[in-house]
């Protein structure tokens, strides 16, 4: 039985310390033999196109240098295949170093800067990137549909395929029944705060996909908080 571990979205410096406690205390309990993180691992804030906000004290070698350390940490609760994919926040420090210093791209890129024994770089487009386990494509596809679950549907319905996405930070999914079988697409929620000081109030869900013999399981974290097989976490 394969048990895969797919969490998106934590945004690091922006992640909620509470909520990747919980799920570390969730991969040390349940041993799955994938963990994926799905995209937008780190928030890239300084590459930023959008105005900066001088108050912020995290650059982005203390983003990278916390992040390294999270994946150094995660691997010493897990044996686990570990499989981290570039998003579109991740892509955005290397399209800024293209744009300010395309010379030094091949010496100071994020793959490069990032890089951690044990852990697989998904990082070939600049557009989404994704890998197929288990006959499902999971991936930070360059999509997001206003409410929940839409996103999701429509990404399965425009490439045919039952499909993982991280990117809306919500929450949702979609099936549909073809003479091939049934399709399915998931939102994989986020691991980041749900109070940014950038936006107000978002429609955003805190949460992760667990896959248990090749069951697909949403699960939500509501207010530091879920529960799974009886027992709860909090």
């Amino acid at each position: 039985m394969t048990k895969i571990f797919i969490s998106c979205d934590q945004h690091i410096p922006l992640h909620d310390k509470k909520t990747l406690k919980l799920t570390e205390d969730f991969i040390k309990d349940e041993k799955p033999d994938v963990i994926i993180f799905n995209g937008d691992f780190l928030d890239g804030y300084d590459a930023s196109s959008f105005p900066k906000d001088p108050r912020n004290k995290k650059r982005l070698v203390d983003e990278i240098k916390i992040g390294k350390k999270y994946l150094e940490h995660i691997n010493t609760i897990s044996k686990a295949r570990k499989i981290l994919i570039w998003g579109n926040h991740e892509n955005r420090v290397n399209k800024f170093l293209l744009k300010k210093a395309p010379e030094m791209i091949d010496f100071v890129c994020l793959k490069i800067l990032l890089q951690t024994d044990g852990w697989e770089m998904i990082a070939e487009s600049d557009v989404e990137n994704y890998i197929k386990i288990n006959k499902i494509f999971v991936g930070h596809f360059n999509r997001v549909n206003k409410h929940s679950a839409m996103t999701a549907k429509n990404l399965v319905l425009d490439k045919g395929v039952s499909i993982i996405q991280a990117h809306t930070h919500r929450l949702g999914s979609f099936y549909i029944r073809t003479l091939n079988g049934t399709l399915r697409g998931f939102e994989g929620g986020c691991m980041c705060k749900l109070n940014p000081s950038y936006m107000n109030f978002p429609n955003w869900q805190q949460g992760f996909i667990f896959i248990e013999n090749k069951n697909v399981y949403q699960i939500e974290i509501i207010k530091h908080s879920f529960t799974w097989h009886g027992k709860v976490y909090k």
